[in-house]
C-alpha cells in the first residue's frame, strides 16, 4: 500500500495526564478522515504530537515484522474499529508479537453514505428498481449513461470512494458495497472468490476514477468543488458528506443516501503497548475537548450537538462489518484483482 502522510508535529498539554505527556511527549497518529479533529485537540493541547496519516499506511506498518517505536515513534492510533483488529489478525498469522494495547471505548461514530446528484439519482432509480445500492452501481459502473436512463452528455457511470487500500473510509464503502453485492453483511473471504462477484468487483475498480491524493473529502469533495464534471455519485462517511453537502452550493441537487444493511465508522485511540504517553493521550481523546471536537467536524457522539447535516436518528447497536480478516481478505483482492 501506498500513501503520503501529512506530518504535524506540536506540543499538547492535557489537564488530566499531564504528568504522563511531560514525562516523554506522546505521538498519536490519526487516520488522514481525522485531520481535522486532531489539529483541533492539538490547540487544545499543545502538549501532544500528532502524525495524520492514510489507515492502511499505518496498519501495514504495524503489521510488518520490522516495526519498530524506536524507528518509528508512535505511542497510539487514533482510527475506526476495524483496523487493530487487522493488525493484531496479521501479526499473530506471521508469528509476530501484538504491538497495540486496550482501545478506548467508542469516541464516536459516523454511518456510510452515498451522495448522487439528483439527475443521476433518477436515471438510476428507474434501473435499479427504485432502491440505488452498491450491487446495482457496480452493475452498470463504466457503462453509457444512455444505457441507465440518463442523457448521453453524461458519459459514462462514474461512481467514486477513496481508495480502499489506503483510505479508512474507503475500505469501510467496499465492504458495505460488497455485502450488498454479496447479500449477506457477514461474508467470508471464500465468498470473495465467486465469479459472479470477482466480476462485478472488476468492473466497479475499473470505472473508478482516480482524484488527486491531496484533495480533501476525497471523491465527494471532488464532486462539491468543482461539480459533475467529476463523479456522478460517491461513498463516504457522513461526517464529510453531511455537512460537506450542506454547505456547498451544490446542496439543492444532490442527495445523500444511507445504504443498507447500514454501516458505521466506529473511532478508538489505542495506545501501544507499553506506552505510559500513549495511556495519557487515551485519557486526552476520552475527554469533552475530544468529544466537542468530533461533533463539530461531523462525527457522531452522544451528549454533544450534532454538526449541520448531520442526523440524529439512532444507529444499530454493531458497525456493521464483517469480521476483520474478512475485511483484510477483501482489501487483498481489490489490490489484486
Amino acid at each position: 500500500m501506498i500513501g503520503g502522510a501529512l506530518l504535524i508535529r506540536s506540543r499538547l498539554d492535557s489537564n488530566e495526564s499531564a504528568a504522563e505527556l511531560e514525562a516523554s511527549q506522546a505521538v498519536v497518529v490519526c487516520a488522514t478522515e481525522l485531520a481535522a479533529v486532531c489539529e483541533q485537540v492539538r490547540r487544545e493541547h499543545p502538549e501532544l504530537s500528532v502524525t495524520v496519516e492514510e489507515a492502511g499506511v499505518t496498519a501495514e506498518r504495524l503489521s510488518a515484522s520490522s516495526f519498530s517505536r524506536d524507528a518509528t515513534p508512535m505511542d497510539a492510533w487514533l482510527v475506526p474499529r476495524p483496523f487493530p483488529a487487522i493488525v493484531d489478525e496479521n501479526r499473530a498469522f506471521a508469528g509476530l508479537e501484538p504491538v497495540l494495547g486496550d482501545a478506548s471505548a467508542t469516541l464516536a461514530r459516523s454511518p456510510l453514505t452515498l451522495a448522487v446528484w439528483n439527475d443521476r439519482l433518477d436515471a438510476l432509480r428507474g434501473t435499479c428498481g427504485g432502491d440505488v445500492t452498491w450491487s446495482c452501481i457496480g452493475d452498470r459502473a463504466g457503462l453509457p449513461w444512455t444505457d441507465t436512463g440518463g442523457q448521453e452528455s453524461w458519459g459514462t457511470v462514474k461512481p467514486g470512494l477513496p481508495d480502499p487500500a489506503t483510505a479508512a473510509s474507503g475500505s469501510l464503502v467496499l465492504s458495505q458495497a460488497t455485502a450488498q453485492q454479496l447479500g449477506r453483511p457477514d461474508f467470508a473471504s471464500n465468498d470473495l472468490q465467486e465469479a459472479g462477484y470477482q466480476t462485478w468487483l472488476d468492473q466497479l475498480k475499473r470505472s473508478v476514477r482516480s482524484y488527486p491524493p491531496t484533495s480533501t473529502g476525497g471523491p465527494l469533495g471532488q464532486m462539491l468543488s468543482q461539480g459533475k464534471g467529476t463523479f456522478d455519485l460517491a461513498g463516504s462517511v457522513e461526517a464529510v458528506s453531511g455537512p460537506g453537502v450542506t454547505t456547498s452550493r451544490y446542496n439543492s441537487q444532490l442527495t445523500v443516501l444511507y445504504p443498507s444493511p447500514m454501516v458505521t465508522a466506529d473511532l478508538v485511540l489505542v495506545p501501544l503497548r507499553g506506552s505510559s504517553p500513549g495511556d495519557g493521550a487515551r485519557e486526552v481523546f476520552e475527554s469533552d475537548v475530544t468529544a466537542a471536537a468530533l461533533a463539530t467536524n461531523g462525527w457522531r457522539v452522544n451528549g454533544q450537538p450534532p454538526a449541520a447535516g448531520v442526523l440524529t436518528d439512532p444507529l444499530p447497536d454493531s458497525d456493521g462489518l464483517p469480521k476483520p480478516g474478512a475485511v483484510q481478505a477483501l482489501l487483498t483482492v481489490w489490490t489484486t484483482t
